[in-house]
């Protein structure tokens, strides 16, 4: 039985014991004024987001990139009675259009490296630690619109007739792009997925398909 309580609230201080870098002041700082944020403090936040949010709805989360840098492919380990569910997060601000979540041409993106597998793609993005949106997705439907949208841009030439290179990073466009119609405005296209934690719940899991 779970008291319902306001969103969990992310304690910056945590993320010192996990970054060694910056000061509790600093990071404050970083909040209240709005000041850039290098990648590493991005990610710790995305990441630090999920594991306060697992924790909240029962589960036991574990985060790899804590015992091992740059866990391959899987980010989050969570476990909740007998069941266990391996998440991998990608994290940036809500103000910007896109997410990024691979590096050029692929067969595969999200599971692309030697080592466990992850079951969901979750992205945050983020505001500050009282705003923020987190998408849940299966990985099988990530990956899939991920190739579909990064194909469809590398089969557009550019606008001086020359093809594309390869080596552009693929993205998740969550604003929709005029220029981009089928390949932008996720935040409509997988409003299915905001906040969808039932999707990991083992007696609540529906199908994410359709």
């Amino acid at each position: 039985m779970y008291v319902q309580a306001s969103r969990p609230k992310i304690v910056a201080v945590v993320l010192v014991q996990l970054l060694n870098s910056r000061s509790p002041r600093e990071i404050l700082v970083t909040f209240e004024l709005g000041v850039e944020m290098d990648n590493k403090i991005l990610g710790a936040l995305g990441e630090n987001i999920i594991i306060s949010e697992l924790l909240y709805r029962g589960w036991i989360p574990q985060n790899l990139n804590s015992i091992v840098d740059n866990s391959p492919n899987v980010d989050i380990v969570a476990i909740k009675d007998t069941t266990k569910i391996n998440f991998q997060i990608k994290t940036a601000k809500l103000s910007q259009p896109d997410v990024r979540v691979g590096h050029g041409k692929k067969k595969q993106y999200l599971n692309a490296k030697v080592g466990p597998k992850a079951d969901f793609l979750i992205m945050v993005r983020f505001e500050n630690p009282k705003n923020y949106d987190v998408y849940i997705v299966p990985i099988e439907v990530a990956e899939k619109e991920i190739k579909r949208c990064y194909d469809l841009w590398l089969e557009r030439p550019k606008l001086d007739g020359k093809v594309r290179s390869e080596k552009f990073p693929a993205h998740i466009y969550f604003h929709y792009n005029k220029n981009r119609p089928d390949e932008s405005d996720y935040t409509t296209k997988w409003s299915q997925y905001l906040n969808a934690w039932n999707l990991i719940e083992p007696d609540l899991q529906v199908d994410s398909t359709d």
